[in-house]
């Protein structure tokens, strides 16, 4: 009788875990898709460069996701040159206060994000060069099964010849969206877009919005302090009179960056 009863529960915990092992199978056998594509397979040097993430859920219930801190720390990228040569990008660190990357997604459903490139990498020159994104993250099904992760994709992405008129007409444009839009979040993803545009076109866009943007107005500061030339610095000069202590403390830091970072003993100087 205890010989029986031992097979039965043994025979039990191995249906079990046959179960266990192929429901899981079931949910893991790609039926939850990852796509990475690029916005735009063009663009100029220095211009806002976006990467589209595509999450779909082609499970029979829902499943739930954590895509990390603002919805991004899961993403890496790699970016292959025009000279063959890779360039493994650090992962982005969480650290600080943003967004909740918690998701759940319905099934069939899909969920979609823009991810702005130029805050892993800005490309230095022209050429056409690939870019590799890969998504670390872990699914499961509303009754815990466990889906695969680790998703992983490449994209061509050609960088056109730096082109002022083009650079300006997208400055105006994030600069009017960062002060009027109807929605907290677009303004933020506007002038967030904006501080990215490393060249000398958007100083005077970046200090409208220092000036002038309100809940934005921190952007404007950072996006100063990366580009860094003298009509920069001297725009965040010009605003250690603000009365916002919040703001007068960031803008002070970034100068204490620039002067950290920048070899230029004339600009470290008057910093």
């Amino acid at each position: 009788m205890k010989f029986d009863c031992a097979h039965e529960l043994l025979y039990a915990a191995l249906f079990v875990f046959l179960f266990c092992f192929r429901a899981d199978a079931r949910a893991s056998d790609g039926r939850v898709d990852v796509s990475f594509s690029a916005e735009h397979s063009s663009v100029t040097l220095h211009e806002p460069d976006y990467i589209l993430l595509s999450i779909r859920n082609g499970l029979s219930e829902q499943i739930e996701f954590d895509l990390g801190l603002n919805k991004k720390i899961c993403c890496e990228f790699s970016i292959i040159g025009p000279d063959g040569k890779e360039i493994r990008i650090p992962r982005l660190k969480q650290e600080g206060f943003g967004l909740s990357g918690k998701h759940s997604l319905a099934s069939i459903g899909t969920y979609t994000q823009r991810l702005l490139l130029n805050e892993w990498y800005q490309f230095l020159s022209p050429g056409t060069y690939t870019v590799k994104a890969s998504l670390d993250v872990t699914f499961r099904t509303a009754s815990g099964l466990r889906v695969r992760s680790n998703f992983s994709g490449s994209m061509t992405q050609h960088i056109l010849p730096r082109d002022e008129d083009q650079l300006r007409r997208i400055c105006v444009d994030l600069t009017s969206e960062a002060l009027g839009a109807p929605s907290l979040q677009r303004r933020k993803d506007a002038a967030f877009a904006l501080g990215y545009v490393l060249d000398p076109v958007g100083v005077p866009f970046l200090g409208q919005l220092l000036a002038d943007g309100r809940v934005v107005q921190a952007y404007g500061a950072v996006g100063l302090s990366r580009i860094g030339n003298d009509e920069a610095i001297g725009i965040l000069i010009s605003n250690l009179n603000v009365k916002d202590p919040e703001l007068l403390s960031m803008i002070v830091l970034e100068l204490r960056q620039v002067e950290g970072r920048t070899r230029d003993q004339w600009l470290r100087d008057r910093i």
